[in-house]
């Protein structure tokens, strides 16, 4: 996904005016530079993803604990991961320490954005994710992007439930979570979105109250919560969920790849971001030439 071809340019909405504008956050400064030679990126690559498995259920879990009842052996990791430890593994493990430095001060929801589509917010939230676990962490993974959905399917799981099952029709949060035996860990997929419901504003569209609430699970059970949140220029009124799921992060941090997102676009959404009381947290830079 970090090198996909780039989808069409989609319309600007007015998600940070509309979204909770008030406190102003403090700009950190860029949390890493993703920095790959100049012909790993000369052409971008259409990357499949791996083979997705069936999720069956675990053994279970004793009354007075909460963990997740679906197990698979493993997940598949993309393969482009390998290429980004080789390629600049100081980068990565500089972005995975500014990351454990947020969860570490007691905000364990890091939501991971962008401006647009195809600036590699899946890959390096999964890369983050990977290297907390091999330091021991408890990890889950969310997909906040209703939209465009593509988490599990990211690490080859063809999940039957999602987080749409939980918010609008009551499943219990521990039988949608699926957890890997071979590393610990969690991931609460979106399997359709909207479209599974009959469309955002549909009866039983999930409210702030119901997100919340998931969310707030994850954050008791795990040390790091990460959640892969829609392109902030796909979140308006279309997308309901991803705003709610937005709204309730500890700290946002901005995913910029140089080829799809200007300075100058860069520089405006930070703003807005300041502006407003999401807890923006840094930007990571992904693919900067040279």
């Amino acid at each position: 996904m970090l090198d996909e071809a780039l989808q069409p340019e989609l319309p600007q909405n007015s998600l940070l005016d509309e979204v909770l504008p008030d406190t102003v956050v403090t700009l950190a400064p860029v949390m890493a530079a993703i920095v790959l030679p100049e012909e790993t990126i000369a052409a971008p690559e259409q990357i499949s993803p791996p083979p997705a498995r069936d999720v069956t259920s675990g053994s279970g879990a004793a009354a007075h604990s909460w963990r997740p009842l679906l197990q698979v052996d493993r997940v598949v990791w993309p393969s482009i991961h390998n290429r980004l430890q080789a390629a600049a593994p100081a980068s990565v493990e500089q972005m995975t320490d500014s990351l454990q430095s947020i969860g570490d001060s007691g905000r364990r929801l890091i939501g991971l954005t962008s401006c647009a589509r195809g600036e590699g917010v899946t890959t390096l939230l999964l890369a983050a994710a990977r290297k907390l676990l091999e330091r021991g962490r408890k990890v889950a993974v969310v997909d906040g992007n209703w939209g465009n959905p593509q988490l599990a399917r990211s690490l080859g799981l063809l999940p039957q439930v999602g987080w749409e099952e939980s918010l609008c029709r009551g499943l219990p949060l521990e039988e949608i979570v699926i957890e890997s035996a071979a590393d610990g860990l969690a991931i609460l997929p979106v399997r359709e979105g909207p479209s599974a419901l009959g469309g955002v504003g549909a009866p039983g569209t999930p409210g702030q109250a119901a997100i919340t609430a998931g969310l707030d699970i994850l954050a008791r059970e795990f040390d790091f919560v990460l959640v892969d949140l829609a392109p902030l220029d796909e979140i308006g009124d279309a997308h309901a969920p991803a705003r709610g799921v937005l709204a309730r992060m500890d700290a946002v941090v901005l995913v910029q790849n140089l080829r799809v997102t200007h300075s100058n676009r860069l520089a405006e959404v930070r703003q807005r971001l300041t502006a407003s009381n999401l807890r923006f947290a840094g930007t990571i830079q992904n693919f900067v030439a040279g």
